[in-house]
């Protein structure tokens, strides 16, 4: 098999979102991470680049309202915003 009969659209996705820093994606109330990526098995071509950020940042997060993964208290959440975030709400 060569490397490019071996290239499915989720191992492009994987490597892009590696390659540029990001650790998974996400969409609306749904984020899986470059380690569980597309859990769900049914990428609708919506979901976005994400960084993973902690329970206790998305409790602080300004966009909580937007994001229903902020909505559980005790597992971290992916969403749009930067990892730098994080470091500034501390």
């Amino acid at each position: 098999m060569t490397l490019l009969q071996d290239m499915t659209v989720e191992r492009i996705i994987r490597f892009f979102l590696i390659l540029h820093g990001y650790d998974g994606l996400c969409y609306d109330d749904c984020g899986c991470s470059v380690d569980d990526l597309m859990p769900c098995k049914s990428y609708s071509g919506l979901c976005r680049p994400a960084y993973r950020h902690t329970a206790e940042y998305c409790k602080t997060c300004e966009g909580r309202d937007k994001c229903g993964i902020a909505d559980d208290d005790y597992f971290d959440g992916f969403c749009e915003q930067p990892k730098e975030a994080d470091n500034a709400a501390e």
